[in-house]
């Protein structure tokens, strides 16, 4: 699960806004999912690995300019790259109204098929072994927070145990996988469950803006491998970090990493800040990186992050 990040100068954010565009690219899938669509996100898109193809669905958090005002020209240059795939768009109530007054008055057609949805708390959509949550995070109904889920990974069958007990290869091993019960003419009794290891959780990334509910954020962040915070006036408190509040949330979401990518751009400063939290030594640990030479991160399938700095597309 890659995260790629859409924005000014190399894809490094402006202080004084939020970036663009967060965009992230599914395993073993040409799938992409992007997160609000800011202004030039269409620029950004083509400088970046991804293929218009590859976007399968826009997930709006709320009703904003850094959120929505660039999906009319995103919108608009797929159809100039003669798109035929359809895409999906997910956003708060009235973003469909907002979406057909704007082509209506800008005169812009599609060429592919649009299929919008509003946006209403819990699971929004399936497709490819994921699943996207979503959740208000204010005292306003219009504003959301999401997370991308992976379904759980089924434990490895354990081959050794079957050779351990001169179980001829073939179809039983599948049967053995699904965990199915047999019972042999000498009365030997085979549970699949006992030659398959426990599953796994799968990765887990949340992406907000804002949130006032602390409760909500807990909850929709829960055991988040990453935390993404597109805000720069977030867990800060007269341009310091809120180490209270942030703590709070890592100790009560058990989230491994939080990067919040506007804190500490001042200027013709381009670093963001990653934070993660050490359940040993039960202390908050800050990292800098400087995002002119680091485009996007990878959540590993070992649930570590890892930053990629150059792309195959």
């Amino acid at each position: 699960m890659e995260i790629i990040l859409l924005g000014e100068k190399f894809f490094t954010p402006h202080y004084s806004r939020q970036i663009s565009s967060v965009a992230v690219r599914l395993d073993n899938s040409n799938e992409a999912c992007l997160f609000d669509c800011g202004e030039s996100t269409q620029h950004y898109l083509i400088r970046s690995c991804l293929k218009n193809r590859h976007i399968k669905r826009i997930i709006i958090s709320e009703l904003n300019s850094d959120a929505c005002l660039g999906i009319i020209g995103l919108l608009a240059t797929f159809s100039l790259n003669e798109r035929l795939v359809p895409l999906e768009i997910y956003g708060p109530e009235g973003f469909c109204k907002y979406l057909r007054l704007f082509s209506r008055y800008s005169q812009t057609n599609f060429s592919y098929q649009i299929k919008i949805f509003s946006v209403k708390m819990g699971v929004i959509c399936q497709f490819s072994g994921y699943k996207i949550i979503a959740f208000p995070l204010t005292q306003y109904p219009f504003i959301f927070g999401y997370s991308i889920v992976e379904q759980e990974k089924a434990g490895k069958f354990r081959i050794y145990q079957a050779h351990r007990l001169k179980i001829p290869s073939g179809p039983i091993y599948g049967l053995l996988k699904q965990k199915t019960r047999f019972i042999l003419s000498n009365g030997f009794i085979l549970d699949g469950e006992d030659f398959c290891e426990l599953p796994t959780r799968g990765r887990k990334f949340t992406y907000i803006t804002r949130f006032s509910y602390e409760k909500n954020l807990v909850e929709l962040a829960w055991k988040s491998d990453m935390l993404l915070i597109n805000n720069r006036k977030i867990l800060s408190n007269r341009n310091n970090i809120d180490y209270y509040l942030t703590q709070k949330i890592f100790k009560e979401s058990h989230i491994q990493y939080l990067i919040n990518l506007n804190f500490c751009l001042y200027k013709w400063n381009s670093k963001v800040l990653i934070l993660f939290y050490r359940s040993q030594q039960k202390n908050l640990c800050k990292k800098y990186l400087d995002l002119t030479h680091i485009f996007a991160f990878k959540i590993k399938t070992n649930y570590r992050l890892d930053k990629i700095t150059n792309f195959n597309s």
